[in-house]
């Protein structure tokens, strides 16, 4: 019974590989389009072409010169203001190491 299921496994593959010829602009074409897809879905684009990079250098930027400007401006240190700031920067911080250090998606 298993030879027979395999020998039926083959022969309808065998069909379908006749049966299904693409073209080699169809192929260059869906190659084109799936590529920026895979590239986002495997974590391999540039540093520069990441939101979350981006965003979170942004905000660690943003961040720090908050922090900064009270520090200069002598103006006393509001312990709310600089922890929600330090809490903006670890987190950003933390989600650009993540970002980097990623080799697939969560999901």
């Amino acid at each position: 019974m298993l030879v027979n299921i395999k020998q039926t496994h083959t022969c309808r593959s065998k069909e379908l590989e006749k049966n299904t010829t693409v073209s080699s602009a169809t192929q260059a074409s869906v190659a084109t389009a799936v590529a920026p897809m895979l590239v986002n879905a495997t974590n391999n684009e540039p540093w520069f072409q990441s939101r979350v990079t981006l965003g979170s250098i942004l905000a660690t930027l943003g961040s720090l010169n908050a922090i900064l400007l009270d520090l200069v401006n002598g103006g006393g240190i509001d312990v709310a203001v600089m922890s929600s700031n330090l809490a903006v920067v670890i987190g950003a911080v933390y989600a650009i190491y993540g970002r980097w250090t990623a080799k697939k998606p969560l999901f």
